[in-house]
């Protein structure tokens, strides 16, 4: 089967890893394809990395370099790396090597079997103890809210297809969240194991706190973006609506009944009413919520395009 074969590779203060791993990427997609590209998105580096990106590009002719400004995250340096990929397949990888560029050709094996999606599986991860306890709960919650039973969400070795791609609405953080996307679709999706090494340079750019932020902002994603879609606001708004009437309606009987006197909250009717007006209260601020968070979104999505410095393409 002929296809053109992309690899994204964002990273961020990589430099000591970059030479080895260009070299290793080259030469697994060139076994695969002779019609590949490598993409690397520097997230806004302040070592030599964007100087080793520089001479890799010089030295392979299918590398294509894009430095962003500033730091984004990863989710945003994926997002830019996809505005420019070209081929049949997409192939995302960290550039730590703590996944193996020879573990590629697994995931193109099982895409030629029909799937849209194939998402590595660290079954044995190298990491500290905490990273892995705090990933495995992680998993578990992500299972429980969306349904998709895979082990290993956040791996950093996945391939797509890129005409799925181009179907599902995918943006910043949901570049992390592709397969549950994909899954909702209807499309095939699955995960294979992978081989997973301990990090041999550089230093990881996740500690306890950010590890914990960024887990609040995956849940965050997860439920506004995933679990609730944009005209789920309307459905709140109606159902606030309903409810309020209701409450008003409860508390008015209430008053009619025992006078103003006599009105009491502690009543069937007054208590009622409260109840409704609270569900009401909490409809209109998730009516709000699911709002302001597209709106944020809108404006992030501007904010990452005007963060590219260049883009240095392939020849």
């Amino acid at each position: 089967m002929s296809y053109k074969l992309s690899i994204i590779i964002p990273l961020h203060n990589e430099a000591e890893n970059l030479p080895a791993l260009t070299a290793r990427l080259h030469q697994t997609a060139s076994q695969l394809t002779q019609e590949h590209e490598i993409i690397f998105v520097n997230d806004g580096s302040t070592d030599d990395s964007e100087k080793i990106l520089m001479a890799m590009h010089n030295d392979y002719a299918h590398v294509t370099v894009i430095n962003l400004r500033e730091r984004g995250g990863k989710a945003a340096a994926l997002e830019r790396g996809f505005d420019v990929a070209t081929g049949d397949y997409a192939v995302i990888i960290d550039s730590d090597l703590q996944h193996l560029p020879e573990d590629i050709p697994k995931l193109i094996e099982k895409m030629e079997e029909g799937y849209d999606v194939v998402s590595g599986e660290r079954t044995d991860r190298h990491d500290s103890a905490f990273k892995v306890f705090t990933s495995k709960i992680f998993n578990i919650i992500v299972r429980l809210l969306i349904r998709l039973n895979f082990d290993d969400y956040f791996s950093g070795l996945k391939c797509f297809r890129m005409s799925m791609m181009k179907e599902i609405n995918v943006y910043g953080d949901l570049f992390r969240f592709v397969a549950v996307l994909a899954h909702q679709k209807g499309f095939k999706v699955t995960e294979i194991p992978i081989t997973h090494h301990k990090r041999e340079h550089g230093i990881s750019k996740y500690n306890f706190f950010t590890r914990v932020i960024r887990g609040i902002q995956d849940l965050i994603v997860i439920i506004f973006a995933i679990v609730l879609q944009p005209s789920d606001k309307y459905k709140f708004y109606r159902w606030g609506l309903f409810t309020a009437g209701i409450g008003i309606i409860l508390i008015l009987t209430e008053f009619v009944i025992h006078g103003s006197r006599g009105f009491s909250f502690r009543r069937f009717y007054g208590a009622s009413g409260c109840a409704a007006l609270a569900i009401a209260s909490i409809s209109y601020s998730l009516y709000w919520a699911v709002d302001y968070f597209y709106q944020l979104e809108a404006r992030a999505r501007v904010m990452r395009r005007e963060n590219v410095k260049d883009i240095i393409k392939s020849v």
